[in-house]
């Protein structure tokens, strides 16, 4: 008899939890439906003819709108370094889907050097909808005619590694945005030195030909570490504080950029002194840089 009634309880218990329904679906209300982009900045080269950034309505169902935008120069100016496609600028929602594209023509001014350029697009007015928060996108114009454009650009690294032998891996030579003679370098060593936290500031020869790497150059590693750019010949290490200052990319024949030192990383305190505590990495020359 007890069994049974705790059965029947428990089948009670049971009914009063679904009846309070802890778990409701929610309900969007049609009166929280907004427009916006889906992206909000977006970086194209010079060259890319067109750039189609989407527009999406957040709504249960499909809504008739009409959204306006405008384009605001900043950098690149309208009608010099890109147009609209759609000169009456608003977008048009048939109520059958929920985006629609504004499509931005880009001029490319093959030759002449401006710098990167930037641009914004607002969106103006939806009609019926809210405007959402990601109501400004941004548009960066990249110009392919740096100075030092037959430099920059993707590379594959091949070095030697004092604890793993041989490695090759992927770096990259990219511009200065304020000096046209500088440049950064990615992977003057392997991971975790390859990668855009570490990138050693290096000049560049008039000619293209050299890059010269100071040493010296401090980056935070961990909460307890720092570490500094550190130069190998194969048999010394030097910190750049006595005759070797720098490490010097030279471009061979074939095209490659080869260095006169490997790179080496020691273990530095948070003021950035090594004490002694050992190296996270020491290449071993020679280190080559073959364009991709």
């Amino acid at each position: 008899m007890k069994k049974i009634t705790s059965i029947i309880a428990f089948a009670a218990a049971v009914a009063v939890l679904a009846s309070c329904n802890l778990n409701k679906t929610p309900v969007f209300d049609p009166a929280d439906s907004f427009v916006a982009f889906d992206v909000t900045s977006y970086n194209v080269d010079e060259n890319c003819g067109q750039l189609t950034i989407p527009v999406t309505i957040a709504s249960i169902d499909p809504v008739k709108t009409t959204v306006s935008y405008e384009l605001v120069d900043g950098t690149a100016k309208q009608g010099e370094n890109f147009s609209l496609s759609d000169e009456s600028a608003v977008l048009v929602f048939d109520g059958k889907t929920r985006t629609q594209n504004i499509v931005i023509d880009i001029v490319d001014l093959k030759g002449k050097y401006t710098k990167d350029l930037t641009f914004q697009v607002v969106l103006l007015n939806a009609k019926g909808l809210n405007l959402g928060d990601a109501k400004v996108c941004t548009v960066k114009i990249a110009d392919l005619d740096h100075p030092l454009s037959d430099i920059l650009g993707s590379y594959t690294v091949t070095s030697d590694s004092n604890w793993d032998g041989v490695v090759t891996y992927q770096g990259s030579i990219l511009k200065d945005d304020n000096d046209e003679t500088a440049c950064w370098v990615i992977g003057i060593a392997q991971a975790p030195f390859n990668q855009a936290a570490f990138a050693v500031a290096g000049t560049v020869s008039e000619d293209h030909s050299k890059i010269t790497i100071p040493l010296g150059q401090a980056f935070p590693y961990s909460s307890s570490y720092t570490t500094k750019l550190y130069a190998c010949d194969g048999n010394y290490l030097y910190d750049g504080t006595g005759q070797v200052k720098a490490i010097t990319l030279t471009r061979n024949a074939e095209g490659d950029f080869v260095g006169d030192y490997a790179a080496a990383f020691p273990a530095c305190n948070l003021s950035g002194v090594f004490e002694g505590a050992g190296y996270f990495e020491i290449m071993l020359p020679p280190t080559t840089f073959h364009k991709n």
